[in-house]
């Protein structure tokens, strides 16, 4: 009997699935479940930004980002764009409150692309204090968040990170 022939009669009833097999009612639940959460995608980072690189990243950081990542791949996107959901750490990017350098947005070729990037840019934090945020946007109608830039030292809001200093001497 091949592959095909089986799955078959198991999703009619006729054979019951081994042990280690995907039962196809199981199988439709996991996907259900992981259309309604954010997910991420690597498709846009930019590895070669000399300031937003993964490279300036330092030792640890790997293992924090992708705990974030796990983390935040429970939520629902609904959760994650959330005002005020302080547990996520999530926020629009507003465009003009970052460094002058950076206001153009995005490195993406593909013009529509590039706007749509625009006005749905966000951030999250990987750690409450340290280890910066990371940016990029989301295309909502499958709730993929694109991540572009890894930002370890707070670039892209520069005063944020001298206002937080100034705080601390206080």
């Amino acid at each position: 009997m091949s592959k095909g022939e089986l799955i078959q009669r198991i999703q009619r009833g006729k054979i019951e699935p081994s042990y280690g097999k995907i039962v196809p009612s199981v199988l439709e639940k996991v996907i259900k479940k992981d259309n309604e959460n954010i997910s991420f995608s690597f498709k846009y980072l930019d590895i070669n930004h000399p300031e937003f690189s993964p490279a300036k990243c330092q030792k640890g950081y790997t293992a924090k980002f992708l705990d974030r990542l796990r983390i935040l791949n429970d939520s629902s996107l609904e959760s994650f764009i959330e005002e005020d959901n302080r547990s996520l750490r999530s926020n629009p990017i507003n465009w003009n409150k970052v460094s002058p350098k950076y206001q153009e947005g995005f490195p993406i070729s593909d013009i529509q692309l590039k706007s749509h990037a625009k006005l749905n840019s966000w951030e999250f934090a990987v750690t409450v204090n340290k280890h910066g945020r990371v940016h990029g946007f989301i295309i909502d109608h499958v709730s993929t968040f694109y991540i572009v830039w890894i930002d370890p030292d707070h670039l892209l809001f520069p005063m944020d990170k001298q206002q937080k200093n100034k705080r601390g001497k206080k």
